[in-house]
């Protein structure tokens, strides 16, 4: 009978890095960041690295396109 082998899974191989913004960052480099990362999430720090908080594409872009119309 042949051995199963479980895959070894770790952080790094699993998952991409979040991207980081600075609390200063504009919407407008915010947004072309994301783009570029191919990421619709950041994680948003302070001078001293300190985690503020997180945005998504879609609270950067939403206010900027107005209400939905269906």
């Amino acid at each position: 009978m042949a051995e199963q082998v479980t895959p070894h899974f770790t952080r790094n191989t699993t998952s991409c890095p979040v991207p980081e913004l600075a609390t200063g960052t504009t919407v407008s480099e915010a947004v072309e960041q994301l783009r570029r990362r191919r990421s619709a999430l950041a994680a948003v720090r302070d001078e001293q690295e300190t985690l503020t908080g997180m945005v998504s594409l879609d609270d950067l872009l939403v206010p900027l396109m107005g209400p939905h119309t269906a």
